[in-house]
């Protein structure tokens, strides 16, 4: 398979997130641009590389630009209907981002008849079901996934996000365990299984995931992340280190 858009969805972080916006890096984007015009000679060279197609097409959804990269995917549609699951898979992907969630569903429900063993097609469609707050259709989906390939960490990240969406904490805290068994160093499963064990009162377990989270990604050492660790501290009456996290988020804001 060709498919580029392997994404997941983190909705659940929505929880507690309301101040949880990670600084956007566009440095490389200059790159990006460069290897796009790489793209261009090779295909300038061979008309028929479809890999280039669909690389090409992978280096402007990663600009943001998703209305290009879904007419990327109408050529290669047109042009490589061989290719058609990766195609459908990844246009509604890029639709998922532009908020057109029906034509999402159409083309990510094609992907999934033309590839019925893929654990991706219903990864894919759980995440859109996930967007349109469908977290029973898209624990369904996760649920195959995962049947396809229990060793689907994404999967379970996944299915327990949509379970924290849903108020099941306990069972989404479960998702995350197994999430991390397979993966001890997926930092979006420490992040979420925090905020599950937040809102399951769990709150020495929330801090500690917390802290987790953040040694795997220092870019998570911005003002939210330090206004959400501080109301587990402020839950669990640890006022000292509430405080501490709350002043440190303000100075973070101010910079």
């Amino acid at each position: 398979m060709t498919s580029f858009l392997i994404l997941s969805f983190y909705s659940g972080i929505a929880q507690l997130k309301s101040t949880l916006d990670l600084p956007k890096d566009t440095s490389f984007f200059p790159a990006i641009r460069n290897e796009i015009e790489v793209q261009n000679i090779f295909l300038n060279l061979d008309s028929d590389d479809v890999a280039a197609y669909f690389k090409r097409a992978l280096l402007y959804y990663q600009l943001g630009e998703f209305n290009t990269c879904v007419s990327e995917q109408n050529k290669i549609l047109k042009r490589f209907p061989q290719h058609a699951s990766d195609a459908y898979s990844n246009r509604g992907m890029c639709y998922c981002d532009l908020k057109q969630y029906s034509l999402a569903l159409e083309d990510l429900t094609r992907a999934k008849a033309l590839a019925p063993d893929d654990p991706m097609s219903y990864l894919n469609l759980a995440y859109a079901k996930a967007e349109i707050k469908d977290y029973k259709g898209s624990i369904a989906h996760l649920d195959t996934a995962i049947l396809l390939n229990p060793g689907y960490a994404k999967a379970y990240v996944n299915r327990g996000v949509a379970k924290g969406e849903s108020k099941d904490y306990e069972g989404a805290i479960k998702d995350l365990d197994k999430a991390l068994e397979i993966d001890p160093y997926y930092m979006e499963a420490y992040l979420n299984r925090a905020y599950d064990h937040f809102h399951a009162n769990h709150f020495d377990l929330a801090i500690a995931d917390f802290n987790k989270a953040l040694a795997l990604q220092p870019l998570l050492h911005c003002s939210g992340f330090y206004w959400n660790r501080a109301k587990a501290f402020e839950k669990k009456g640890d006022i000292m280190n509430a405080k501490l996290d709350y002043d440190l988020a303000k100075s973070l804001e101010r910079k």
